[in-house]
Order: structure tokens, then C-alpha cells, then sequence
């Protein structure tokens, strides 16, 4: 058997449990995985049959890709983008907008930098290994405007949307798959509550949705209305 650990600073604790609870289920049907905190770190040891040692080590850092694309980039800019004219709602939507423009991008950069590995700290990682993702993200801020309205706001975003090409996804209430059926749950690595969903297809960069069912909540449906009508196609062929 050979075991691989992954850790994170307490208060950081739910991306151990993003890493942990979205793992293939095929690599990861028989390992064993066993979560331990103290007060200052958590993390997650998986016990693995050493022949799916390397498949493993690479799931797992593509999920740890994503806390970092997409969690620590949101800190990252949350802390330093200093917005006039938005609410809290525009806020997060200019914010996962930011994130998504160049999330593809900044995952490969994130994998290019793994070595194979038994122990890995996500914050460690973070701060010693991606000097120059940190810097490509400082010169980001630098271009995002000091305020926005909120037609402003819509341009922007609608501009990012369609520079996306060749990405489909299936919408069913409030869950979203890719096209091989795997649902994706990286919108809940964006900080605040409400328009999962409409988040959720911002992060996978989609030019095509198929509508199973549509969400529960109003205010939901109104966005994705607003931002990706034209790209969301139902069953019967019906444009929203």
C-alpha cells in the first residue's frame, strides 16, 4: 500500500473537503482515506494499492488546481480589488468572472508545478511554488477598473462569456454536469451563498448549456436569463 497526504490551514479547512469529496470514484473506489485536524492544520490521508499510486497522485492535484484557480485566487482578489457600484451580488459575479477569464490557464500552470508526491500542504504550496502566478494576478488587478455599473458589469462579463468556444454542460435543477456526466462543484469554492448554479457555468467556460430542468430559485433563472439566454437549449429545442 502506499499513502498520500494532503493538508491545509484550518481555517481553510472545506478545500481538504472539496479535494476529498470530488475525487473519481473509479481511482478511488477502494482507498481508504482518513481525516485528522489540530488547531492549526487539517487534512486527509488516502491509503492507496500502489498501483494506481500515479493516477491518483494526478487526480488529486488537479482538484488541489482548482482550490488554488479558483479559492485562493478569489481571496486573492477579494482582498485587493477595491470596486465602486456594485453590491454584494455584482461583486461576486465580477469576481467569478475574473476567475473564470483565465481558470484553464491557470490550472496548467498549477499542475506544471507538481512533482510526484506523498505529502503535499495546499497553503505551503501556494506561497513557495507560484511566485509567478501571484505576480501574473497582481498585473491583473491592475487593469480592473475602480468602479462599475452594472450595465458596465454586464458587458464585461457577457464579453467573457462569449470568448468561450467548444465547452457544453447539462443543467438539471441545481446540479451541472460536463459531457462526460460528471457534476461539477467548483462554484462552491467561490466564497457567499446564492446563483450556484449561474456561477457554476461561468467557471466551466460553457458556449452551449442543455436544460434538463431549470433551477429552483427565481432570482437564478433571471441571471442565467440575463447573461446566457441565448446559449441555453431544452429538450424541445426551446431557447430561454
Amino acid at each position: 500500500m502506499e499513502y498520500i497526504l494532503v493538508s491545509e490551514n484550518y481555517e481553510n479547512n472545506e478545500n481538504i473537503l472539496y479535494v476529498r469529496d470530488n475525487l473519481s470514484q473509479i481511482i478511488f473506489k477502494d482507498a481508504k482515506d482518513e481525516v485528522f485536524a489540530d488547531k492549526h492544520r487539517v487534512g486527509v490521508r488516502f491509503s492507496l494499492d500502489d498501483k494506481i499510486i500515479r493516477l491518483a497522485i494526478k487526480d488529486i492535484a488537479d482538484k488541489i488546481s482548482d482550490v488554488i484557480a479558483i479559492k485562493y485566487k478569489y481571496a486573492f482578489f477579494n482582498e485587493r480589488l477595491k470596486v465602486g457600484g456594485l453590491d454584494c451580488v455584482n461583486r461576486e459575479i465580477l469576481l467569478t468572472a475574473i476567475i473564470s477569464a483565465d481558470l484553464y490557464d491557470d490550472k496548467r500552470y498549477v499542475l506544471s508545478k507538481f512533482n510526484c508526491f506523498n505529502e503535499i500542504a495546499i497553503d505551503g504550496f501556494f506561497n513557495f511554488r507560484l511566485e509567478n502566478l501571484k505576480r501574473k494576478w497582481t498585473e491583473i488587478c491592475t487593469f480592473i477598473p475602480e468602479f462599475f455599473t452594472e450595465r458596465e458589469l454586464k458587458e464585461f462579463v457577457l464579453y467573457l462569456i462569449n470568448e468561450k468556444t467548444a465547452r457544453r454542460v447539462r443543467v438539471n435543477g441545481e446540479s451541472v454536469y460536463d459531457r462526460l456526466g460528471n457534476r461539477l462543484k467548483r462554484a462552491t469554492l467561490i466564497p457567499g451563498s446564492g446563483l450556484i448554479v449561474f456561477k457554476e457555468l461561468l467557471l466551466a467556460g460553457v458556449n452551449e448549456i442543455e436544460m434538463f430542468a431549470l433551477p429552483s430559485d427565481e432570482n437564478e433563472i433571471k441571471y442565467l436569463k440575463d447573461y446566457f439566454g441565448d446559449k441555453i437549449l431544452f429538450n424541445s429545442g426551446e431557447i430561454l
